[in-house]
């Protein structure tokens, strides 16, 4: 997707979505590049964020899960040992055949909705406000299907997630991981350099990862609570996030 914020910056950008099969419960999370490190440190968030994982996860043929030459695919074994140690069973849906990922399918006309914030974001944490919003939505409108938002049909669904795999171990498979406490600075530590988080993160513990594409992101009790590229721009040894002050 493309999108400009208030200030004119312009945002080019991806959404990763996931849908629970039986609540149909939706997780958006916006991400800069699409490869495995991202889709990886995604699936960690959102069982993060729902407190479990599930029996399976199915997924398109995606080309950093897959490589395809003519009618053979190969696989990329990181992300099995990843869904193995996390406790999930990872499976390619069929070649063109909608039907097998059509509940996901269904959850891309949400993000349309995200064209109505054209300016009246500012910055990517704005950027990542908005699409939480949609995801707000999306989760508390009734869906077609089962006559009822997904939020109230997902406390029944929970019960059957299984726990998360060790989350340390599964931290480390993502990126380079540390826990630290925030100090009133409000700057942490990451790739030899800092980085600011929010106000309400001082004093509180946080796990800092450091993904191989270049992000650093920021976890506070599962939420992700800051992302910065220290891909892009000059090489500072302390980087602000405007937002966060």
């Amino acid at each position: 997707m493309r999108l400009v914020d208030s200030e004119g910056e312009v945002f080019e950008f991806s959404v990763f979505t996931a849908t629970l099969g039986y609540s149909r419960k939706h997780r958006f999370i916006p991400v800069r590049s699409r490869t495995l490190d991202d889709l990886l440190s995604c699936l960690l968030a959102t069982f993060t964020r729902l407190g479990g994982v599930p029996e399976e996860c199915i997924t398109d043929n995606m080309s950093c899960l897959v490589t395809v030459s003519g009618r053979r695919r190969t696989r990329q074994e990181r992300a099995w040992r990843f869904a193995r140690e996390a406790g999930f069973e990872l499976r390619l849906c069929a070649p063109r055949s909608p039907q097998t990922k059509g509940k996901d399918e269904s959850a891309n006309r949400f993000l349309n909705r995200l064209l109505a914030y054209g300016g009246e974001f500012t910055g990517w944490s704005g950027l990542v406000e908005a699409v939480a919003r949609v995801e707000a939505q999306a989760n508390s409108e009734p869906n077609r299907t089962t006559g009822l938002p997904p939020d109230a049909l997902f406390m029944r669904e929970k019960e059957s997630l299984r726990p998360i795999g060790n989350l340390r171990l599964l931290e480390s498979m993502v990126g380079d991981v540390s826990v630290q406490t925030v100090p009133p600075t409000m700057l942490v530590r990451a790739a030899g350099r800092e980085w600011s988080v929010p106000r309400r993160c001082i004093g509180r513990r946080v796990s800092v990862v450091a993904m191989p594409g270049g992000q650093v992101v920021v976890r506070m009790a599962g939420e992700e609570v800051a992302v910065h590229d220290a891909a892009s721009g000059p090489s500072r040894p302390i980087n602000y996030d405007p937002d966060h002050y």
